[in-house]
């Protein structure tokens, strides 16, 4: 029999042709709803990072909290997630009022399917809010053009 015959017999025959094609597709549809899966995972702790940051430097510019209790905030605002999560608050220098929070995590630990490996690589998810301090009210404790004469 012929290398001819032989895949002429295919085209003749239907049978097992679905279950070829069912073969043939099942792992890409896998491949793709588990990486839909992982990449919405990933995108919603980055987003949840990036509003623990937000908070904690809001905090810390409004002056309503210390840099350790801005952090205690961002870790309780975490909490849900269990990962280790690395935080750094920066105080402004000299001449600065910008207050700089970073959050960041591995991306390999935020995945929650490990198919497909290494989707999003060795690399670290990172959140960085900045924000400027507020300045201190004027002595006397009365608002810019206030009324607070009469």
């Amino acid at each position: 029999m012929g290398l001819r015959q032989f895949l002429s017999s295919f085209r003749r025959e239907g049978s097992g042709a679905a279950a070829l094609e069912f073969a043939i597709v099942v792992p890409v549809l896998l491949t793709l709803l588990f990486a839909s899966i992982q990449f919405g995972s990933v995108v919603f702790v980055q987003n949840n990072m990036v509003n623990a940051a937000r908070e904690g430097a809001r905090r810390i510019a409004a002056a309503d909290a210390t840099p350790a209790e801005a952090q205690t905030l961002m870790r309780n605002l975490l909490s849900n997630w269990n990962l280790a999560f690395n935080y750094d608050v920066r105080m402004p220098p000299a001449g600065s009022r910008d207050v700089v929070v970073t959050i960041t995590v591995p991306a390999v630990e935020a995945r929650i399917v490990t198919f497909p490996p290494n989707l999003f690589g060795s690399g670290n998810l990172v959140a960085q809010v900045t924000m400027r301090q507020e300045e201190a009210p004027p002595v006397g404790g009365g608002q810019p053009g206030g009324d607070d004469d009469d």
